[in-house]
């Protein structure tokens, strides 16, 4: 049996690139994921892109050449987004099995993992690196100590008690 995926590939890009609109020019496609893409992040050097898949993987790619640096396993159910840290040493992904697990980007490994309570869907750093926040779909925000990897605090959504007449 012929593997024909290179050329279903090929003909993909090709539809892509006839339906761009003017201006608009298809640089690469990065392939190697099973499952759908979440809220992929770019290093803030801007030579990496971090792709996160409910195939349960987070990929590092190398924006220039398109080469997959790093297959990042840990987590046991879909991967939604993951961020950099402004210092571009380590980055934070978020799960639907309710943990963040930070990791060094140079080598991929797993530094930490932290269970949550529910779903986590994202994270972002704040501008100093200080600290990082998670949120889930209960609408807890919780806030974390990025030099020791700490919960620190958190937040919980509470539904507004004021009515108003008209």
């Amino acid at each position: 049996m012929i593997d024909n995926s290179f050329e279903k590939w090929q003909r993909a890009d090709e539809e892509v690139r006839k339906n761009l609109p003017p201006g608009v020019k298809l640089v690469r496609t990065l392939r190697g994921h099973r499952g759908a893409v979440g809220r992929i992040a770019w290093s803030p050097a801007g030579r990496m892109l971090a792709s996160p898949s409910w195939d349960k993987t987070i990929r590092l790619w190398d924006v220039g050449t398109g080469k997959c640096l790093h297959t990042l396993k840990g987590h046991t159910e879909p991967v939604y987004s993951v961020v950099f840290a402004p210092s571009g040493q380590m980055l934070v992904s978020t799960s639907a099995d309710g943990t963040l697990k930070i990791w060094k980007k140079e080598s991929g490994k797993l530094i930490r993992s932290q269970q949550t309570s529910g779903n986590v869907s994202r994270v972002a750093f704040d501008p100093k690196g200080q600290m990082f926040a998670s949120c889930n779909e209960k609408g807890i925000v919780n806030f974390w100590n990025a030099a020791t990897e700490k919960f620190s605090l958190s937040i919980e959504n509470q539904p507004s008690t004021m009515t108003t007449e008209l």
